[in-house]
């Protein structure tokens, strides 16, 4: 990895990963902005919570920050997020800060769909 932060690297891949689902997405199925945020950062957090979980397991192994599965969980990868994390085996569910980041993110979600759609 040479001199870059894993927190630099992991956050530029999760970007980089959601704008390109967007995009094939959007040319796919035509979708509004809020479903292809949505849909790739749900996916793009349960990889990564799940790669996380594959790459503890293997000592010295390069660790996906907390800090980047935190956004993820906070800015659209809810459900993503809590399956990646109580899918077996589990990850991160006994930490309190990411039980209140699902929460948040269910929050955040839900004020998002009121005042989008309602």
């Amino acid at each position: 990895m040479g001199r870059s932060s894993p927190r630099l690297f992991y956050s530029g891949f999760a970007l980089a990963a959601v704008a390109a689902m967007m995009a094939m997405l959007a040319w796919i199925a035509g979708w509004k902005l809020y479903w292809l945020w949505f849909v790739a950062a749900n996916i793009v957090a349960f990889v990564l919570y799940r790669y996380d979980k594959a790459q503890a397991q293997r000592e010295g192994a390069l660790r996906v920050p907390e800090v980047v599965l935190l956004a993820l969980a906070v800015v659209g990868g809810i459900v993503g997020a809590a399956a990646g994390m109580y899918k077996r085996p589990r990850h991160k569910a006994q930490k309190l800060i990411f039980r209140a980041a699902l929460l948040i993110g269910a929050a955040i979600q839900a004020w998002l769909l009121v005042v989008l759609y309602f």
